[in-house]
């Protein structure tokens, strides 16, 4: 107990002092999203709410069967505690990760038990996940050789054909590990890179001339990048240079979109034009008029049209660049969770996630 205050207490003064630097006053922020999630009343299901089982199926997922190991840890607690009075190596090692592991449950038992879900509310148990899973398989070895073996000795007979079924079955299973972590990161490339291909684009090629022009003055003109639907998967700032600015316009979402940071208002008050109830800014959008670039996810068959007409070659717009994104909805389950070669490639149905240039564009070439 006492070890668990003073913990608690390192983790919490720094973040006190933190936030109290950048809000001006007395704020603990996770006290903050405590209260908003469980006292206020629900203010997270504005956001959209998901099923209990919403984060164990995402995380097994990603981590196909390190998960389930994962999770498998406090039988495997239980299965050596008798080994662990033998003072094995792995077997201590249990007894020492089920304090590690306490927090994955607590963890994802807490998050489950909201409303609101997304995935990257589980990136702080990663390494916790991944560490578990890890000590679970070694102390499962161990904890078989402790079983099988008699004084010391390599088992023979039933005992080694067990051990010897156990250790092919345990490589088997972290062979299947790393093909299923593999066939879903390439998944996940494949599928999802469009959105970093075609910003890379507008970075390196459409504004390489404002990031030299940058180094000696601003721009004359601000470019706007405009995102209409697709607002959600802008990835960063760090992509546009100085003297272009992502900007919104109308476009499905009726929500309440970002808004720019300004100095006025720093982090320690609310901007105009804000709202904590998730209700749609008119303020947010400009004119399509007012674009100089336009993002967008063109799903054939399924938008109609699928350029949206504001942007469109009949209004004078071009299309500079596109790239193949997985159509979700038009694709199997299997072969767009998981790549699976030439199966993929001929099952999964591809949009196309397009840089389209207005007719006059600001002039930024270098003077």
């Amino acid at each position: 107990m006492p070890v668990s205050v003073v913990c608690g207490l390192a983790c919490l003064l720094p973040s006190l002092a933190v936030d109290m630097h950048y809000y001006r006053s007395p704020v603990l922020a996770v006290l903050n999203i405590l209260k908003y999630n469980l006292v206020r009343g629900g203010g997270a299901e504005l956001y959209g709410v998901e099923p209990w089982p919403y984060y164990f199926k995402n995380l097994f997922l990603n981590f196909n069967f390190i998960f389930v190991l994962a999770l498998s840890s406090p039988l495997m607690f239980v299965l050596t505690m008798k080994g662990r009075l033998g003072k094995r190596k792995a077997l201590g090692l249990m007894g020492t990760a089920k304090f590690t592991s306490a927090g994955l449950f607590l963890w994802l038992g807490f998050m489950t038990a909201q409303p609101h879900k997304e995935e990257r509310f589980m990136y702080v148990i990663y390494p916790i996940l991944c560490l578990t899973a890890g000590v679970t398989v070694a102390a499962a070895d161990d904890m078989i050789e402790w079983w099988t073996a008699a004084d010391g000795k390599k088992p023979t007979g039933w005992a080694g054909t067990f051990a010897m079924l156990f250790q092919a079955g345990r490589n088997v299973l972290l062979v299947v590990i790393v093909a299923l972590s593999v066939a879903r990161t390439v998944s996940m490339v494949t599928g999802f890179g469009a959105t970093l291909d075609v910003y890379g684009h507008l970075s390196q090629i459409e504004l390489k001339p404002l990031q030299q022009k940058a180094h000696g003055g601003p721009a004359d003109e601000e470019v706007l990048i405009c995102l209409g639907k697709e607002w959600h998967r802008f990835p960063s700032l760090f992509f546009l240079p100085r003297g272009a600015a992502p900007a919104f316009v109308r476009g499905g979402f009726d929500g309440q979109l970002p808004q720019r940071f300004t100095a006025q208002h720093g982090t320690w008050a609310a901007p105009p034009n804000f709202n904590g109830l998730n209700q749609d800014e008119p303020s947010r959008y400009v004119e399509s008029t007012a674009c100089h670039y336009y993002v967008d996810l063109e799903l054939e068959g399924r938008d109609k049209p699928a350029v949206d007409p504001r942007f469109s070659e009949a209004q004078g717009w071009s299309l500079v660049h596109a790239a193949p994104f997985l159509d979700l909805e038009r694709s199997p389950q299997l072969t767009r969770a998981f790549y699976i070669p030439f199966l993929s490639q001929r099952k999964n149905t591809y949009a196309k996630y397009t840089l389209r240039k207005a007719p006059k564009v600001p002039q930024f070439g270098s003077k």
